[in-house]
């Protein structure tokens, strides 16, 4: 990773697992400063899992794919507790059921 101090820019790519603390400041013309910090997480790994369901009713389609997502990410090999849903549709179909889908991203 590299830091352009000119224009503030941070570029490149993590590759050393952990967790980072950044603290900056930033100062304007007229000499007035602001500063903050974040912590930088860089993971082992990353992966996004989409499941989708169709059911007569829209919260037992929500609920297949939910369960079919989790059970995706668990065979994978993924802990639970380092998963969180990100995205969640249902809509109902030309046929008159409803399609959801579920998306869980996943870390480790």
């Amino acid at each position: 990773m590299t830091y352009n101090p000119a224009t503030g820019l941070i570029s490149g790519t993590a590759s050393t697992v952990g967790e980072y603390d950044v603290v900056y400041i930033a100062t304007d013309a007229m000499d007035t400063s602001a500063y903050g910090s974040f912590t930088w997480i860089v993971y082992r790994e990353t992966r996004d899992f989409t499941r989708t369901a169709t059911a007569t009713k829209p919260p037992t389609a929500l609920t297949t794919a939910r369960n079919r997502v989790l059970s995706a990410a668990t065979a994978a090999g993924y802990d639970l507790s380092n998963c969180h849903e990100t995205d969640e549709n249902v809509e109902l179909n030309d046929m008159g059921t409803y399609d959801a889908t579920v998306t869980l991203f996943c870390f480790r």
